[in-house]
This record gives structure tokens, C-alpha cells and sequence, in this order.
């Protein structure tokens, strides 16, 4: 899934790298960048992705949103470029935040590293304290018309939920 993933965003950016082991992940042709805290999880990633970068704006794409489109992450780089943020987060059609699946500015390396060094483990608290502008599911309705666009497949089921 992680292939098919990179595979709908390769055209949206100028880099593309996986955030995870090595040992894990580098068997499937991409670049392999290391968390940044092993274990940790995304906070730590999303930091791994950030330090890495040498872009002002970094996409962060988790691996189980196979129906992610690259039109839609090309509006959140132009709400990012458009906008004096830190992030771009999209609301689901449930209204939960979607900080994987979000572009970071490379401000946001000190705050994510305090955030690791603190022990905060979850995005939104780690990035609670950022200058935060969310794309809204009125804004990419055309782009989602099922509604699934940001739907996480972690288990099998959830993959039979979207056929």
C-alpha cells in the first residue's frame, strides 16, 4: 500500500521519501529516511520528514489512504503557499483533523522536536500550538464525492469497507 500511495503523490512533489526502519520499508524502491526517535511514532516522522527536507513546505502522506489524489494534496501546498501557517490540515467529512495527510512548514522542526522531547506522542497535541489553517470538505467535495478520499485502511476490513 505504502508503492500505491507514493505512486498516486510522486507527481505532486519534487522529493519523495517513506518515514519508518529500513529494515522495514527498504525493500520497496523508495528512499528510506529514519524516525527521527525510534518507536516513538508519527510526531516523530512527521520531524523525520521535516529536518530531512530542504522544501519550505514538506507533505506528509500516511501510508493507508489509498484513495488520497493528487489534485487534493495540491491544494493544500496552494493553501500552504497562500497562507502565513505553519500547517495545512484537512478536516475529514466527520470533521476529525487529518495531520497525516498535511503540509508542514520547515518552522515547525523546533516545535515538533520539544513536542518528542516531551513525550507527546500525539499529532494534534503536538502541533496545537502552530499557526494552523484546515482545508474544510466543502472545499474538496468535487475532488471526494464518496466521501472516502481520507478513509485510513489499517485492517482488512477496512479495505473491503471502500470496494
Amino acid at each position: 500500500m505504502a508503492v500505491h500511495v507514493a505512486e498516486r503523490i510522486r507527481s505532486v512533489v519534487d522529493s519523495l521519501a517513506l518515514v519508518g526502519p529500513a529494515i522495514t520499508y527498504g525493500d520497496l524502491g523508495l528512499r528510506v529516511i529514519e524516525d527521527s526517535v525510534d518507536g516513538f511514532g508519527p510526531v516523530a516522522g512527521i520531524l523525520a520528514a521535516v529536518e530531512d527536507s530542504a522544501a519550505p513546505w514538506v507533505l506528509v502522506v500516511a501510508c493507508d489512504l489509498p484513495n488520497i489524489r493528487p489534485q487534493f494534496l495540491e491544494m493544500l501546498f496552494r493553501r500552504a503557499e497562500s497562507s502565513s501557517v505553519d500547517a495545512v490540515i484537512p478536516l475529514a467529512t466527520d470533521g476529525r483533523e487529518q495531520p497525516l495527510c498535511a503540509v508542514y512548514s520547515k518552522s515547525m522542526v523546533e516545535p515538533l522536536r520539544q513536542a518528542v522531547k516531551s513525550g507527546v506522542a500525539k499529532v494534534t497535541t503536538a502541533i496545537s500550538g502552530a499557526a494552523l489553517a484546515y482545508l474544510l470538505p466543502p472545499e474538496y467535495a468535487a475532488l471526494d464525492p464518496s466521501g472516502e478520499m481520507l478513509l485510513n485502511v489499517n485492517r482488512p476490513d477496512d479495505l473491503l469497507k471502500r470496494r
